[in-house]
C-alpha cells in the first residue's frame, strides 16, 4: 500500500497516525478518540461500527487501543499483509 520510494516506513506512518488520533496524549486511543477521527474523515460509520473496529484492534480487551496494538495492525495493513 505504501510507495516503495517513500521516505517513511509503514511503522513510522502508523505511529504518526496514532499520535494524531491520541488527542489527550495518554498513549491509548479511547472509543471517543477513534470515533472522532472517523467523524473527521466523514466515513459515516455508526457507533456500532466503531465499537467493532475497537474490539478487533484491542488485543488485550482493555476497552482502549494502545500504541503497540494500533501500530502493529496499521503497519500490517500498510504493508499489504492483511
Amino acid at each position: 500500500m505504501l510507495d516503495e520510494d517513500a521516505d517513511e516506513s509503514a511503522e513510522e506512518v502508523a505511529e504518526a497516525i496514532f499520535d494524531m488520533m491520541d488527542t489527550d496524549g495518554s498513549g491509548n486511543l479511547t472509543m471517543h478518540e477513534i470515533k472522532s477521527a472517523f467523524e473527521n474523515l466523514h466515513t459515516g460509520l455508526t457507533d456500532d461500527d466503531v465499537a467493532e473496529i475497537v474490539s478487533r484492534m484491542d488485543a488485550d480487551d482493555s476497552g482502549e487501543v494502545d500504541r503497540e496494538e494500533f501500530v502493529k495492525l496499521i503497519t500490517q495493513i500498510l504493508e499489504g499483509n492483511l
